[in-house]
């Protein structure tokens, strides 16, 4: 079932002044897929979500359910949250220690009180769907993180939603386990075929998980695409940067090349570029190259310089190269490619025109 906002707004006021963290939003996320909001802290992605779920009220603005108005301040609708149809994974999970895991996912459905035999047959289905068969009698106090968070999927699931709400439900996990979670996650998600529509300020767990991302920024949907498109093309620098790590180099457009690039011209040389528009001759723009899009072999741009500081990731080494105006860019490059770079090195780095976009203005 697909969720639609329309021109949703939202205004907190104290008596010293106002915060609008919903500022016209409107968002459609399509039947049976994954859509994350993302962005920083105080961005709106969070009081969206809550919108959506009814347990914040909105100022002005639309939200349907499918074909249902499930609120409208025009139209004076608002439906409680237990009559949406939906299931919500808290940042917390709200796993109640004194609980066991079968009564922890039993509860929203003794609260419907159904019968002893429906609930037993619903909680057994839900703890199969997350791999929790034979945990049933565990203690909650006896439970990892993560398999906290599958209880809490599991007790959102077991109600059968047809929309699922994540609020930032991996931040509790260390970064091993996280890593492992998102890709359990997001099979699961995908098998289900399941809406949903999940908060997080992580841009790695956001283009794990997703089919499509909407970015937030001060109180609006900046940009919306797949974690593809909007980590390869996004060409507005707030997303770019906020997508993940970039080096963001100024310039001059001095025209397009016969094979249809940009011509950039920076302090330390010309490149070669993608750009989305055109730009007036002697136009001082942006140049995005993302870290790992360097290599040391091949043709394209050459970025000359002597090696600043080295890390070794294990994956990579983190190189940070001081160009011959001064600019220090970031390169990542492969162990397997290349001997460990050593301060004062001097390194000839290549990265083709297409992994070379020039920002809008």
């Amino acid at each position: 079932m697909e969720v639609e906002v329309t021109h949703l707004t939202k205004v907190f006021r104290t008596k010293t002044e106002s915060v609008r963290a919903l500022d016209g939003v409107s968002l459609l996320c399509p039947s049976g897929k994954v859509l994350s909001l993302l962005g920083p802290s105080g961005c709106g992605k969070t009081t969206l979500l809550r919108s959506i779920a009814g347990l914040e009220e909105p100022d002005s603005g639309e939200i349907r359910f499918g074909e249902r108005v499930v609120w409208s301040k025009e139209k004076g609708i608002n439906v409680p949250p237990e009559q949406r149809g939906i299931g919500m994974v808290f940042q917390s999970y709200a796993i109640w220690p004194h609980m066991t895991v079968f009564e922890n996912v039993a509860f929203p459905l003794r609260i419907k009180k159904l019968s002893r035999a429906e609930i037993e047959c619903r909680v057994r289905a839900a703890l199969a769907m997350v791999q929790l068969s034979g945990f049933e009698n565990r203690p909650a106090t006896r439970l990892s993180g993560g398999q906290q968070q599958r209880v809490a999927l599991a007790r959102a699931l077991v109600s059968e939603p047809r929309v699922l709400l994540f609020d930032e439900p991996l931040s509790n996990l260390d970064a091993k386990l996280r890593e492992a979670t998102r890709h359990e996650l997001r099979a699961f998600l995908l098998e289900l075929g399941i809406t949903a529509i999940y908060v997080t300020h992580d841009r790695a767990e956001a283009l794990a998980i997703s089919d499509e991302i909407a970015v937030m920024n001060m109180g609006k949907i900046v940009a919306r695409g797949t974690p593809k498109e909007l980590y390869f093309f996004a060409d507005d620098p707030f997303v770019a940067d906020f997508i993940g790590r970039a080096n963001f180099l100024k310039g001059i457009f001095a025209g397009l090349t016969q094979d249809g690039f940009a011509e950039i011209r920076c302090s330390f040389g010309t490149l070669k570029c993608v750009a989305s528009q055109d730009f007036p001759l002697g136009r001082e723009v942006t140049v995005l190259i993302r870290p790992e899009s360097f290599t040391l072999e091949g043709e394209g741009n050459v970025l000359s310089g002597k090696v600043v500081s080295a890390i070794f990731t294990g994956e990579r080494y983190e190189v940070q190269v001081r160009l011959d105006d001064e600019t220090v860019v970031l390169a990542e490059l492969e162990p397997t490619t290349v001997s460990a770079p050593k301060p004062g090195d001097l390194l000839k780095l290549k990265v083709r025109p297409q992994w070379c976009r020039v920002l809008r203005s």
